[in-house]
């Protein structure tokens, strides 16, 4: 089931990209920094957040920043649906230039083939942006759906599984897809390769540095963006309960 998953990914990934050509491409780079935070509440509900702000051509120009949170029930421990809200704003010439409200549903499904940690993630976003001039949002907005699937690996190194101070390998890929009464040419939005390393120092704090190869189709049509992207993210979890292994004497 899993190999379907990833194989119906990359053939609808392959169909839509290879529709649209020629393909003018430009290259640039990016540097994205993030923070996660998790609240669990008790063993189902888990509030779920990040806030990050990203730059580009090596931190000489403002790109994007974000907002985001939600909720998390967990069925089961390896299967999870998640909903909630996030808010962006776009930059131009260090320039907010529009600004975005999005919600967001998400199904998660976890596994594990012995030292390989898999993940499959399945995301619906709903859209509004606001163009933004003279630091105020013009009249009207623009709506479309966006469709995420991400199949993720994680593999540790130094021990057999991830627990504290350990070191994995990550590796995965992401491909985005937009939908809707406004979208007729860039039915494919982007795609997301990546490789990384994360570091778990305990069940609190990990930090990850991945990179990241993007391709973007932009509002021109058939033209595509092709970035490098270096991320650096922190997680934080917050609520867990340690048992006591003290013994009364």
């Amino acid at each position: 089931l899993k190999l379907l998953i990833v194989a119906f990914a990359l053939l609808i990934n392959a169909i839509v990209f290879s529709q649209e050509h020629p393909k003018n491409i430009s290259y640039g780079n990016q540097q994205w920094l993030q923070y996660y935070n998790k609240l669990k509440l008790n063993k189902k509900y888990t509030i779920v957040s990040d806030a990050s702000f990203r730059w580009k051509d090596y931190f000489k120009g403002y790109n994007l920043a974000l907002l985001r949170t939600g909720i998390m029930y967990n069925f089961r421990e390896n299967i999870s649906v998640s909903f909630g809200i996030a808010s962006t704003v776009s930059f131009n010439a260090n320039k907010m230039s529009r600004g975005e409200l999005r919600g967001w549903q998400e199904l998660l499904l976890s596994s594990r083939i012995s030292r390989l940690y898999l993940t499959n993630r399945f995301r619906l976003e709903e859209r509004y942006f606001k163009n933004i001039k003279n630091d105020s949002f013009d009249d009207g907005y623009n709506f479309n759906y966006r469709f995420r699937y991400r199949f993720f690996v994680s593999i540790p190194i130094n021990n057999n599984t991830i627990k504290d101070k350990t070191l994995s390998v990550n590796i995965g890929d992401e491909i985005f897809i937009n939908f809707g009464k406004e979208i007729t040419y860039n039915t494919f939005d982007n795609n997301r390769i990546l490789l990384g390393i994360n570091y778990q120092f305990n069940n609190k704090y990990s930090i990850t540095l991945n990179y990241v190869n993007q391709l973007t189709h932009t509002n021109a049509i058939n033209i595509y963006e092709n970035t490098d992207i270096l991320w650096l993210s922190l997680t934080h979890t917050l609520g867990l309960k340690e048992k006591s292994k003290e013994k009364e004497n």
